[in-house]
């Protein structure tokens, strides 16, 4: 069982980084400046994506066959850490605030800056014990949906521009995974599903992390509004590597066992 979930591991690995992989090398071959979209019969956008998806399944059985019981009972750091996702509202909230001009935007900026607080208090051991945490974690969700929201009512980029649709995805994937963390915080967890959320950021995520940004940067589009966006999904997805090698790190003996504090109800329920 431990050597099979080992391999799931290492699928889900392998290709979440094709997908990214693949989803850049879209951009610099295959993507035509101007339109949003990438040329007609490109196989690399379609390539990236089927392994996207392939490391979310691959990640969500892994998840599902974990033993829980000899994990570590919380995603978060033992010391100051910082999660790299506050990097990622506080830039999202600078290019909303400069490149932004709708009361929308703004509303948006200013929850990014609240939510960047969410990342920075639970890498603080102090706070994550703490209602305040939980408060910022709901104020980055909101900041999540609102975000989506400015680029689902941008109608300067077709509905279904690649670039736009797997922001937007990537953005809701992250956002899930958000409420996950939200219910360790609140003694309410649910591990296995947690992990699974995770794996869905880093695998979904990598189509837009790095490609979204680059091509910015590369003068393939000119919208800075949507790198910003790339962006936060490509530190949601780091935040996300973090929290999942935190958890599935076997406690150390002079940590004392929350097992019966943490035991998810689905969990209990097979």
């Amino acid at each position: 069982m431990k050597k099979t979930v080992s391999y799931f591991r290492l699928a889900f690995a392998v290709c979440a980084s094709l997908a990214a992989i693949l989803q850049i090398l879209a951009v610099l071959i295959s993507y035509d400046v101007g339109t949003n979209y990438f040329r007609q019969g490109a196989v690399l956008p379609i390539l990236s994506v089927v392994f996207a998806l392939l490391g979310a399944v691959c990640g969500t059985v892994a998840a599902r066959m974990t033993d829980i019981e000899t994990q570590n009972t919380t995603p978060f750091p033992k010391g100051i850490s910082p999660a790299p996702v506050s990097v990622g509202f506080l830039v999202t909230a600078v290019f909303l605030f400069v490149h932004g001009n709708t009361t929308l935007s703004l509303v948006t900026a200013a929850f990014m800056i609240v939510s960047a607080g969410y990342g920075i208090l639970t890498g603080i051991p102090t706070f994550q014990k703490s209602t305040i945490p939980v408060y910022l974690g709901i104020a980055a969700i909101v900041g999540y949906i609102l975000l989506n929201a400015y680029y689902y009512f941008d109608v300067t980029v077709e509905m279904n521009a690649p670039m736009k649709v797997m922001t937007q995805i990537g953005l809701l994937c992250a956002m899930v995974s958000l409420t996950g963390e939200l219910r360790y915080l609140l003694g309410k967890p649910m591990q296995r599903m947690f992990l699974t959320m995770s794996a869905w950021v880093v695998s979904i995520g990598a189509l837009s992390a790095l490609s979204v940004p680059l091509a910015f940067f590369l003068g393939k589009t000119d919208r800075a509004d949507y790198a910003a966006g790339g962006f936060l999904v490509c530190c949601a997805v780091l935040t996300s590597i973090v929290r999942i090698k935190t958890l599935l790190r076997a406690p150390t003996s002079e940590e004392p066992s929350e097992d019966d504090n943490t035991a998810d109800s689905d969990e209990t329920a097979e």
